[in-house]
């Protein structure tokens, strides 16, 4: 009999609750025991996975088996697998386990087609058991394909060129017919076209390629204006494809202007810093060069290269602004009428501007940075010099040189006269230099001007105030801060402009010519470049930038359209003005400073507040801009003093920044050993170059680079560069000390403790550096690198051996910094002539580019010596034979001369003396890279070709 179910646990609760409360139960009416009723098994279903085609088989089974028959009911239902397509539909089942089994089956038959599927499922539904309890009423048939997908066809998109007006038919083609209509995405993307001046703009436009056809074209129509442009690009991507992946998600189309470029005279002279709106058609005037062999004027510029702001408006780095140096000689031949330098007392010196018939930039077509701009565009720098600039002088003192209302175009920023205010009577004065053409920009009759040195210099004063400061005895004509900008007067971009550099008799000389006559001229290069900029990540990615700088600035990020004078400056100007924004906006958000937030030139709502312009240094001291050497400080609006410098900001904060893909912007750069000079550049292209002008100017350009050696092997990497005497900034103080070279926890000051020649070339091939800690050339006299091995500081390398090094401090100029070396453009050498004057600038020494022995950094060294490369020939200064000994630059013998190869026997008799020789021809004067011909030459009968190191057998048996 089925009786009603209750649990024994149950009725022994009733008892034992019962009996809790004090009731007795009669004897005969209690349990003897419990009563045990047969326990109801649970029944379940499993899951089965089964290729298609295959049988299901899905398992029913029972906890226990029961001694009653089981039964259950049972039927199919859909998923993703669907009856009759993908299985067999089977209605409700009656299923019977019988008394003491435990299992049963159900088949359900799968469809084995031809259809490439993803896995598909079914479900078997259990309900309206008996005798069993269900512990699960569903099991999933899971149905996985037996079929193999054919590779979905790719899709690509060709590039087009097509003349402006015309149309661009791009063609978006598939790698294989697809059985499937395809579809896919286009849109339109500007680049250097923008639409819609230069295009009509298309987007997100659906191509459809049917099934079985190959391709579909997408029209983008272009503008034909009547503008002078250069060739510009535009871009169609493609995205969101269907039944095709994409292989070639981007073509480029390039229009081709069809409009005239206004004519240019073919020559390159940089007379005036001054815009104009037409190209003019005529050049200044020149002066002519002077042919008086009895005296040499060797004039350079300090730095190899100086860099300008193509736009000043919104931030600046650094002002129009460049160094030359001169100094006089007349001629001689030795003893009392030996060459002697000149001074103000025989000689004045001025310059103006030159040009060189054969100057490459004639021949590159990309020297015209926007041919749609149809003026001459040089600089703003004047729109905003007079309060921009002001913080870095006494209050007061600029507005001296640029008064209010008057005209202060190609007026230069004032230089301190150094040696009067640290070594005269304390006054502090200034000199101001200014272009040939600042009276008369572009006359054909008065537009080149000779402007005078304004200083001579005796003993140059080099950062007094800082405990290594030291003088340095130059004796030179200087024209510092001459404001000359990047684009010559046709507006060519030319970072190699020439100045025609004049020594003139003076009032009162005792030279024998009349006042005013023209003594000596040279053509020098002054190399300025516009190329040093932020924009490589902080313009917007129209503007080519590579959007890491911008990422974080949604819906404020600065494009170059946006430039009030966008159309009328070239477009560089304007991507520089929008990158500049961008870069305020970033220091605001995070800093918390208000450089451009909140004022009337914010992006994109424009605040209340005035916007001034912004200079770094104002706040980040760099000795750049220090021209009174006071150090850091907080005078006139500077705030200096508890602030990391320029070069820390720049190169440590920047050491280790990573790009939208997480990948480090700035790479390390490989060792010099053995260092592929291909992945060298690309390196250098992406380090110092990001910043530095150099993928288009190339500042890095003088015989060591063009050795192979990159900025990394003299100066170190970002971060130790920028491991300055501010690391401790803010609240931390400036950590100035002399021992920067014989101390390894003293950092370095920028600008002051610098690498020279000494830390490479560390002696000759008799007495070098020993190998210890140091990376070797390959003639094992000269180093690869100018800092030791593992050295975290990249201290420069300071030589015993000082052959080739620069002048040091000595104890009476400074005793805390004896020892240690001077800068290479203060230091002098054979007869008081500034290294410079004989081996050219910083980064651009002679040859600089011997691959174009016209080139303008070449030009000085020609027309003093009649070929490129350092100075070495002795008639450049020297009437007649200097002697057979060993007095000249850096011990050396005369050179090239008839005389000295007839008797130099005569100095190499002894040990001593042979030493003196093997120092450049090497040990067993086998010739080494200190005895090499600067130019082919025949000597002496025979032929010596340009390169041949001399050695003792070319001429007569070895006697080293």
């Amino acid at each position: 009999m089925n009786q009603p179910k209750r649990s024994t646990r149950a009725a022994m609760a009733f008892f034992i609750i019962c009996g809790g409360l004090g009731f007795s139960i009669p004897q005969a009416a209690r349990f003897s025991g419990p009563v045990v009723r047969p326990a109801v098994p649970s029944l379940s279903i499993n899951n089965v996975t089964v290729a298609e085609g295959g049988i299901a088989n899905f398992t029913l089974s029972l906890s226990a088996p029961s001694r009653q028959v089981v039964t259950v009911l049972a039927f199919t239902a859909n998923r993703s697998a669907v009856a009759p397509d993908d299985y067999t539909a089977r209605s409700v089942v009656t299923l019977t386990i019988p008394a003491g089994s435990k299992t049963q089956t159900f088949a359900v038959a799968t469809v084995d087609d031809s259809e490439v599927e993803s896995t598909e499922t079914f479900n078997v539904i259990l309900s309206g058991a008996s005798n069993a309890i269900l512990a699960n009423t569903r099991g999933v048939g899971s149905i996985t394909d037996n079929d193999t997908a054919p590779p979905l066809p790719t899709l690509s998109i060709n590039d087009v060129s097509v003349t402006e007006g015309g149309v661009a038919n791009f063609t978006v083609s598939l790698s294989a017919a697809s059985s499937q209509a395809v579809t896919v995405l286009a849109s339109t993307a500007n680049g250097s076209a923008v639409a819609p001046g230069d295009f009509t703009a298309r987007s997100g436009i659906t191509l459809t390629i049917p099934a079985g056809s190959m391709s579909q074209t997408f029209a983008v129509t272009t503008i034909n204006d009547s503008t002078v442009e250069s060739t510009e690009t535009f871009s169609v991507g493609l995205s969101s494809a269907t039944h095709a992946t994409i292989a070639d998600a981007m073509g480029v189309g390039t229009i081709n202007d069809n409009d005239q470029v206004g004519t240019r005279p073919n020559l390159s002279i940089n007379s005036t810093s001054q815009n104009r709106s037409s190209i003019p058609a005529t050049a200044v005037p020149q002066l002519t060069p002077s042919n008086n062999a009895a005296f040499k004027v060797l004039a350079v510029n300090d730095l190899g290269m100086h860099c300008g702001d193509l736009d000043s408006r919104v931030m600046s780095i650094l002002p129009p602004f460049n160094v030359m140096h001169a100094q006089v000689v007349r001629r001689g031949s030795t003893g009392a009428g030996k060459p002697a330098k000149l001074g103000t007392d025989q000689v004045t010196v001025r310059y103006s501007a030159a040009a060189n018939p054969n100057d490459p930039i004639l021949i590159k077509a990309s020297s015209i940075l926007d041919p749609s701009f149809s003026g001459v565009y040089k600089s703003n720098f004047w729109d905003v010099a007079r309060e921009s600039f002001d913080p870095f002088y006494p209050a007061g003192v600029l507005p001296l040189f640029y008064p209010s209302a008057a005209n202060i175009l190609d007026l230069g920023l004032p230089v301190p006269d150094l040696e009067r205010l640290y070594l005269g009577d304390g006054i502090l004065s200034a000199d101001q230099q200014s272009m040939p053409g600042q009276l008369f920009p572009y006359s054909v009759t008065s537009g080149n001007a000779p402007q005078s040195f304004t200083q001579f210099v005796g003993t140059q004063p080099f950062f007094m105030s800082f405990p290594f400061g030291y003088t340095a005895p130059v004796n030179w004509f200087e024209a510092a801060g001459v404001p000359i900008t990047t684009f010559d007067d046709f507006g060519r971009e030319n970072a190699y402009p020439l100045m025609r550099v004049q020594a003139m008799a003076s009032e009162g000389n005792t030279l024998g010519v009349a006042a005013g006559t023209v003594l000596a001229s040279l053509d020098t290069v002054v190399p300025v470049s516009g190329e040093a900029d932020c924009k490589a990540c902080h313009a917007a990615p129209a503007d080519g930038g590579n959007g890491a700088a911008v990422a974080g600035l949604v819906g404020q990020v600065a494009v170059s359209i946006d430039d009030p004078k966008f159309g009328s400056v070239p477009l560089p100007v304007s991507v520089e003005w929008a990158t500049d924004k961008n870069i305020l906006k970033l220091h605001d958000a995070k800093y918390a400073t208000q450089l451009i937030a909140g004022t009337t030139a914010d992006f994109p709502v424009a605040g209340v507040t005035p916007f001034k312009p912004v200079v770094c240094q104002t706040c980040h001291y760099t000795p750049a801009l220090d021209l009174a050497h006071v150090g850091p400080n907080d005078v006139n609006g500077r705030q200096q003093s508890n602030l990391k410098s320029m070069s820390a900001v720049m190169h440590a904060s920047h050491a280790n920044v990573v790009g939208t893909d997480n990948q480090r912007l700035f790479p390390d750069m490989p060792g010099p050993v053995n260092r592929d000079p291909v992945l060298a550049r690309q390196v250098l292209e992406n380090t110092c170059y990001q910043c530095h002008p150099g993928k288009r100017t190339q500042c890095l350009r003088g015989a060591m680079g063009q050795a192979g050696s990159v900025c990394q092997d003299c100066h170190g990497n970002m971060a130790q560069v920028g491991d300055d005497f501010s690391r401790n900034q803010p609240n931390g103080g400036f950590q100035v000390s002399a021992d920067f070279y014989t101390n390894a926890s003293t950092p370095r000051v920028p600008w002051a403790n610098q690498p020279g020649c000494g830390s490479c070339h560390t002696g000759d091939a008799y007495s070098n550096l020993p190998a210890t800690g140091v990376i070797k050339a390959p003639d094992n006299i000269r180093l690869l690198q100018a800092w030791r091995i593992g050295d975290t500081r990249a201290a420069p390398i300071v030589p015993t051996n000082k052959r080739f090094a620069e002048n040091v401090v000595t104890a009476a100029e400074n005793p805390a910094a004896a020892g240690n070396p001077k800068l290479y453009r203060v230091s002098t050498g054979h007869g008081g002539l500034t290294c410079q004057v004989c081996h050219g600038s910083t980064h651009a020494e002679w040859s600089s580019n011997p691959a174009s022995p016209n080139a303008n950094d070449n030009l000085a060294a020609t027309q003093l010596q009649g070929h490129p490369g350092t100075v070495i020939e002795c008639g450049t200064c020297h009437t007649a034979y200097t002697g057979t000994n060993l007095n000249g630059p850096h011990g050396m013998h005369p050179v090239a001369s008839s005389t000295w190869i007839e008797h130099h026997h005569e100095v190499a008799e002894t040990t001593a003396q042979k030493n003196a020789c093997r120092a450049c021809h090497g040990m067993t004067g086998q010739g080494t890279p200190l005895s090499r011909t600067p130019i082919a030459r025949t000597m002496d009968g025979r032929n010596f070709a340009k390169g041949e190191a001399v050695n003792c057998t070319k001429c007569h048996g070895n006697k080293l």
